[in-house]
């Protein structure tokens, strides 16, 4: 997800025809290129880094549209970490309505106001499009 928040190049060393179907699904997800591919072309930034306590990252990117990509991420060893977005934090209003929709899980998480929470194993990350309503 980070090559794809950091609007990087693709690279894929190896055949694809023979990548497993979980990394084909990694590589090829259409949603994930779209952040990538962004014509805006601005690379995401860390917001937050709790680094010294949880290991919750917080990384924001506008996109062309006015949407925003987030990463919330795990970088610690422990489990079950709780890593947060507040609106506030990537430049809207809590009080917005904003829809989310959860770029690996292909899902609708809904619209909401104040912010979203992932709690998330070790290593791990929820990249979200975020739609001001």
């Amino acid at each position: 997800a980070f090559w794809a928040m950091w609007s990087s190049p693709l690279l894929v060393a190896t055949d694809p025809a023979n990548l497993s179907d979980e990394k084909k699904s990694i590589l090829m997800n259409e949603e994930v290129i779209a952040i990538n591919q962004d014509p805006a072309f601005i690379a995401g930034e860390r917001i937050r880094n709790d680094n010294e306590t949880t290991g919750g990252q917080l990384w924001a990117r506008p996109l062309a549209n006015g949407d925003i990509c987030v990463i919330l991420y795990n970088s610690g060893q422990n489990d079950d970490v709780l890593v947060t977005v507040s609106w506030e934090e990537i430049g809207w209003s809590n009080e917005d309505s904003v829809s989310v929709r959860d770029l690996w899980e292909h899902a609708d998480k809904g619209v909401v106001t104040t912010g979203y929470e992932s709690i998330l194993p070790a290593h791990d990350m929820t990249m979200l499009r975020l739609t001001k309503m």
